[in-house]
């Protein structure tokens, strides 16, 4: 068979081998980048070798490429394009070769990264608790199994583009928290050194149709609060037999003492969900309740009502451990923010089927909402009420006194 002269096409290396009598053939490559590629078959090999013959000081130098079909001729094509640039440059390939391979073999796969960039992190500007869980919780869940052992380097904006788009078939939400996580780890591993630039900074969740849907404004006016109020205590006040004065039915068809008590907190004070569920007894000092650290990193004082403190005593009775809301089919530990929502949802569906769909942020954000409505309350006293920082860097600077007497009344 009549060897070509000049490779052009992938299928003339998958046929090349040398004449018989001969122990190897050598062709030349065609590429855009200039002369000096080849191919070579020898006798008894599967693989053939690329070879890039260029001139650097006056003397040939011989450079191997690569194997094919390891390698193929779009890819060597390429390879060969970069070695000629660095001959240009009076840079020799075989150098440049071994520093790569040298840099690739100390480059650490993302799992490192991910603990190193942690570890920055608790010494530089420490991530708050329940950041730093939800942080920790989207890494294992949407990142790790295909991301976790893959070189940094080798962490392309295509291939992160490929992974987001699976995430986001069960995921929007992985995809946007993703997102946070490899901007913040990628951007670290640009400053290290270890990449030229951080391959995720051109990728935005509305590219996977995983962008923030439109803030809320649901909030709950006094007649539907009222409603609410009335239907947790129709939910929890049904158990007992009908001989004994009860209904007979259990009180946990729709929710417990605990994840009742838990929403009417939230309803008296417009806590966040996650801190009515971790409330302690430890925290509680009279009518304060002192929440030690929160989602702005800070403490928050919350002055309990006595209809609260009424609650409270009640849920004394149930709650045996440190929580003030303990779980009843897990003793020992709180109730869940998300058994919260479930529950509530629940409640909804069987009680209040007439109101618009509603969650536990959407409770606190009537709080908020009430307080201006019905009692006239300044912006900035709701805002302290929330645990909110101001958003203006002039009022957090110098406006720091808060108002501790107006706001126990309020």
């Amino acid at each position: 068979m009549e060897q070509p002269k000049v490779i052009t096409q992938d299928r003339q290396v998958a046929s090349l081998k040398p004449a018989d009598g001969k122990d190897r053939i050598v062709v030349k490559v065609q590429s855009k980048a200039g002369p000096g590629l080849s191919v070579e078959s020898r006798n008894g090999s599967q693989t053939k070798s690329w070879l890039y013959r260029p001139y650097l000081n006056g003397k040939q130098i011989k450079v191997t490429l690569g194997a094919y079909p390891a390698m193929s001729l779009a890819q060597v094509r390429e390879a060969h394009a970069k070695a000629v640039e660095l001959v240009k440059q009076g840079i020799d390939p075989r150098h440049a070769r071994i520093q790569d391979k040298k840099a690739n073999e100390q480059m650490p796969v993302f799992s490192e990264l991910w603990e190193n960039w942690l570890e920055f992190r608790a010494s530089s500007k420490p991530i708050g608790p329940r950041t730093l869980t939800d942080y920790k919780g989207t890494y294992s869940r949407h990142l790790e199994k295909k991301l976790g052992k893959v070189r940094v380097c080798d962490l392309s904006r295509a291939f992160l583009f490929e992974h987001l788009s699976n995430v986001r078939q069960t995921s929007a939400e992985g995809v946007r928290k993703g997102l946070i996580i490899l901007n913040m780890t990628l951007d670290h591993a640009s400053l290290q050194g270890l990449i030229d630039h951080n391959p995720a900074r051109l990728l935005k969740p509305a590219m996977f149709g995983a962008s923030m849907g439109k803030p809320r404004e649901r909030w709950l006016p006094k007649d539907e609060l009222k409603m609410l109020w009335q239907s947790l205590d129709e939910a929890v006040n049904g158990g007992g037999s009908v001989s004994a004065g009860g209904r007979g039915i259990a009180s946990s068809v729709v929710l417990s003492h605990s994840v009742a008590n838990a929403l009417r907190l939230i309803i008296l004070t417009g806590v966040r969900r996650s801190e009515a569920c971790e409330m302690r007894w430890d925290q509680i000092n009279g009518d304060r309740w002192t929440i030690p650290e929160t989602k702005n990193g800070k403490s928050h004082v919350v002055t309990l009502h006595p209809l609260t403190l009424s609650i409270l005593k009640k849920q004394r009775i149930i709650s045996e451990g440190a929580y003030v809301f303990e779980s009843t089919s897990n003793p020992g530990f709180a109730i869940t923010g998300d058994a919260v929502t479930r529950a509530l949802e629940r409640l909804r569906k069987k009680y209040l089927g007439e109101l618009a769909t509603f969650s536990p942020h959407d409770l606190r954000r009537s709080v908020a909402t009430g307080c201006a409505e019905y009692l006239d309350a300044p912006e900035r006293l709701i805002e302290l009420l929330l645990n909110h920082l101001p958003a203006d860097r002039m009022i957090r600077t110098y406006q720091v006194g808060q108002r501790a007497e107006k706001l126990r009344n309020l």
